[in-house]
């Protein structure tokens, strides 16, 4: 029975160890990706940039065409005469102190935007995990360790709401001379989310005191 009961906590055990590790796998997989057209998009020329307004097909395996507008028309973006993504006209259409338009320099501002968004959610995970690792160890959630991590994905949360966007606003001021900014109510959410987290933190703070208090007893 108990032999039973070991194989069982092996298997178990196993199976944890395999979802933690795949977890930071595939976020190292993205993070590469995104290394990967940023690089790409750095060493391509801004002449082979073109935005088009149209709708916007793209062309199968198969040699069938696929409508990627819904039958609209949409600001598109091609580099080197192939569909590169649909972008904002707004974002793209950016002027410097010349009146020349960048769109390369559009791009890596995308570019620059989703790396910082990569990295902050790395964190995120690794910090998860890490809290996922102490609960199997330690047989319980309330631990200082653990009430410190929270609070520190609360922080991590607060500046996905607000690097990103920070990063995209230093670029533009660096190179143009008027901005046009929008409203994103995405960083208002991240907000309230990491408002919420934070109070997570502070009751798992009361957690671990109960916790410490029922080992005294014990």
């Amino acid at each position: 029975m108990k032999k039973t009961d070991n194989n069982e906590t092996r298997s178990t055990r196993f199976i944890r160890t395999v979802g933690i590790c795949m977890l930071p796998f595939f976020i190292v997989c993205l993070s590469l990706n995104m290394v990967k057209d940023l690089v790409k998009d750095i060493i391509t020329d801004s002449n082979s940039y073109e935005l088009r307004y149209e709708e916007v097909t793209v062309t199968d395996t198969d040699g069938s065409e696929t409508d990627m507008s819904n039958g609209q028309k949409v600001y598109a973006l091609y580099r080197n005469g192939e569909y590169f993504d649909e972008v904002d006209y707004n974002e793209f259409t950016l002027k410097d102190e010349n009146g020349d338009t960048d769109l390369r320099y559009c791009v890596l501002i995308k570019d620059a935007r989703r790396v910082a968004y990569t990295a902050i959610f790395a964190a995120i995970t690794i910090v998860v995990i890490m809290i996922t690792i102490s609960i199997t160890n330690d047989r319980t959630p309330f631990t200082p360790a653990n009430a410190k991590r929270i609070k520190a994905i609360g922080i991590l949360q607060l500046s996905l709401a607000i690097v990103p966007g920070l990063v995209v606003l230093i670029m533009k001021m660096a190179r143009y001379s008027y901005i046009h900014s929008t409203f994103d109510i995405g960083s208002v959410y991240m907000f309230i989310i990491a408002f919420v987290i934070m109070i997570i933190g502070m009751v798992f703070d009361y957690g671990v005191k109960l916790q410490q208090d029922n080992d005294l007893i014990a």
